[in-house]
């Protein structure tokens, strides 16, 4: 399998929220995700979306990001009738790696301080 590292770094402005995007469009699975923590603050809120037609949400996450870390976001998946899938029981939801079609994607901080940087690895394959 190959995977493709698009690096994203991004900056807050004055009230903590900044955005940045890949440098270009993204295909594949979103298999993980690896923040380098910079000087972001440790309250920080992270989000990954689609930048271009629907902007579906790959990947959230909020507070406590006070190191470096790997994220490996799995979301859920739906039956026919548009409700979460759940493995057989009842009790344990399906989840499913995000696909994306040929989008750039859009990294969003927020609460991360006032002027403070901090870098994604987005790895797709």
């Amino acid at each position: 399998m190959w995977v493709t590292r698009h690096t994203v770094t991004v900056t807050s402005n004055g009230v903590g929220f900044g955005v940045a995007y890949t440098t270009e469009p993204v295909n594949g699975r979103l298999l993980a995700m690896r923040y380098v923590r910079t000087d972001f603050s440790d309250t920080l809120e992270i989000q990954v979306c689609t930048a271009i037609s629907n902007r579906e949400i790959v990947y959230v996450g909020e507070g406590d990001a006070v190191t470096s870390g790997t994220f490996i976001h799995r979301d859920f998946l739906h039956d026919l009738s548009g409700a979460k899938a759940h493995y057989v029981g009842g009790n344990k939801p399906v989840c499913g790696i995000v696909a994306i079609d040929n989008e750039r994607l859009r990294v969003s901080v927020t609460c991360a301080g006032a002027n403070k940087t901090g870098t994604f690895h987005l790895m797709v394959g």
